[in-house]
C-alpha cells in the first residue's frame, strides 16, 4: 500500500513540473511560480511518507532538499529573478531548483580558507591543546572491532576577546589537513537572514561532502541566544532549530562522514547562549588570558621567531604585561618593531619620490629591540579586559548545568 502511495506522489510532482516547464516556455511566469510550489508542497508530502516507511532518513531528508529548492525556485521566478533560458543549468535551458541552491553554495564555498596556524605558533594552553587533539583525533582513528562510542564532535571555546580562540580552531583544522569552514556569524547572517537555515543547511551538507571539516563559528551568541531574551522571533527559533538538529546529527545520512566533521564554537558571551544548544557541546574548554609563561611564549613567537634581534629581558616583558591577551601582546610586538623600523630607516619616504629602482635597491636597517620600544607602546595601549570579567567567566562554568 505504502509503495503505491508513494508512486502515486511521484506521479503527481512529475507532472507538476512538466506544467511548470511549460508555463516557463509560454513564457508565463507567474502561473510557472505556482506550479513550483506545488512542487515543493508534494516534496514536502513525500517527504512525510519516507518517514513511514523503511526507507528512513535518507530518502526524507533529499526530498524535503527538493521542497525547499523548488519553493526557492518559485520566488525567483515569481519576482522575475528567472525566466526562459536566460538562467537555470538545464540542457532545455528550463531553471532547475539547482541553480537557485548555488547561490547558497557558493556562499559557504567562500567561508573555506586555508588556516596558516600551527600548534607551534600558539603561545601557551598546552592542555587545551593536548585536548583539542585528543578529542578529535578520536573522531579519526578506528575502533576496535565490534566497538561503539561517540567520539567528542562539538566544542565550544569561551573566554575573554583575544586569548586565541580562532587560532586554536585553525590549528585543529591544519594539524589534520581539514577543510576549515571560518563562520563569521555576524558577517553572514546579516547578509542572509532570511535564508539563514539555507545557509547553515548546506554549510553542514558540504562539509560532510569534504570530511574530515572543522566549521568554525565565530561570535556564536549572536544567532544562539537564549529563548528567554527577549530574541526569539521565528527566523531566530527556526535558526536554533536548524543549530540543534545539525549538532545533534538528526541530518546527518552518512555517519562515516558526518563523524569526520567537528563544530568548534567561540564566544565571548558564554551566559548568552540558549542552554539546549549549550547541552549539545559535550566540550567546552575555557580559554583565559596567557598566564606569565604563557605571554613569555607569546613575545618569543612574536620577536625572536622572527629573528628580530632583542636585547630586552622578554621575561620581564611578560611580567609588565599581566592582563593583555594574546591578541593584544601580538599587536604590541608589530607596533613596537614597525616603530624601530621606521626609525631606521627614515630615508624611504624620499626615496619613494626618487620612483621604484630607488626603493628596491634600498636595504632596510634595523637595530635590536628594547625595554624603552616596548614601554612607549604599553603607555599607549591598555589591556581592554579588565579583572572583574575574567572573574565572571570563572563563576559560569562553576554554574554551568550539568548534562
Amino acid at each position: 500500500m505504502a509503495g503505491y502511495r508513494e508512486q502515486r506522489q511521484q506521479q503527481k510532482i512529475d507532472s507538476a513540473i512538466q506544467r511548470y516547464k511549460l508555463f516557463i516556455e509560454k513564457k508565463e511566469y507567474q502561473s510557472a511560480a505556482d506550479a513550483c510550489e506545488q512542487v515543493s508542497r508534494l516534496y514536502t508530502e513525500f517527504a512525510a511518507m519516507a518517514g513511514e516507511t523503511y526507507e528512513g532518513a535518507e530518502q526524507q531528508k533529499k526530498r524535503r532538499n527538493q521542497a525547499r529548492k523548488f519553493k526557492d525556485l518559485a520566488v525567483r521566478v515569481r519576482t522575475g529573478r528567472v525566466g526562459g533560458g536566460d538562467s537555470g543549468d538545464g540542457h532545455d535551458g528550463t531553471p532547475t531548483p539547482e541553480a537557485i541552491s548555488g547561490e547558497h553554495a557558493d556562499a559557504v564555498k567562500r567561508l573555506v580558507v586555508k588556516s596558516p596556524v600551527t600548534w607551534n605558533r600558539i603561545g601557551g594552553l598546552e592542555k587545551t591543546k593536548h585536548d583539542i587533539k585528543f578529542a578529535y583525533g578520536l573522531t579519526m582513528a578506528q575502533l576496535p572491532e565490534g566497538i561503539r562510542m561517540e567520539a567528542w564532535r562539538n566544542i565550544m571555546f569561551y573566554g575573554p576577546p583575544g586569548t586565541g580562540k580562532t587560532l586554536l580552531a585553525g590549528a585543529t583544522s591544519n594539524g589534520l589537513d581539514a577543510t576549515f569552514f571560518n563562520v563569521k556569524v555576524s558577517s553572514v547572517m546579516s547578509k542572509w537572514f532570511g535564508e539563514s537555515t539555507k545557509i547553515i543547511s548546506e554549510l553542514y551538507d558540504m562539509a560532510r561532502e569534504m570530511h574530515p571539516s572543522v566549521v568554525f563559528f565565530d561570535e556564536f551568541e549572536s544567532i544562539t541566544q537564549a529563548r528567554d531574551s527577549g530574541n526569539d522571533s521565528g527566523p531566530e527559533r527556526r535558526i536554533l532549530s536548524t543549530i540543534l538538529a545539525e549538532l545533534d546529527g538528526l541530518t546527518e545520512s552518512n555517519e562515516t562522514a558526518a563523524r569526520y566533521v567537528m563544530t568548534i564554537a567561540a564566544t565571548n558571551a558564554p551566559a548568552d547562549v540558549d542552554r539546549a544548544v549549550l547541552s549539545r557541546f559535550q566540550k567546552r574548554v575555557f580559554i583565559p588570558l596567557p598566564d606569565r609563561a604563557a605571554r613569555e611564549q607569546i613575545l618569543k613567537i612574536n620577536i625572536t621567531d622572527l629573528n628580530i634581534p632583542c636585547e630586552a629581558d622578554l621575561g620581564r616583558l611578560a611580567e609588565s604585561m599581566k592582563m593583555y591577551s594574546g591578541r593584544e601582546i601580538s599587536s604590541i610586538c608589530k607596533i613596537a618593531i614597525s616603530a624601530m623600523i621606521e626609525e631606521k630607516n627614515d630615508r624611504i619616504p624620499g626615496l619613494v619620490d626618487k620612483g621604484k629602482d630607488a626603493v628596491s635597491e634600498y636595504r632596510m636597517q634595523i637595530r635590536p629591540l628594547t625595554e624603552k620600544d616596548f614601554s612607549k607602546v604599553l603607555r599607549e595601549i591598555r589591556p581592554a579586559t579588565p579583572e572583574k570579567p575574567t572573574k565572571t567567566f570563572e563563576q559560569w562554568i562553576t554554574n554551568v548545568p550539568a548534562d
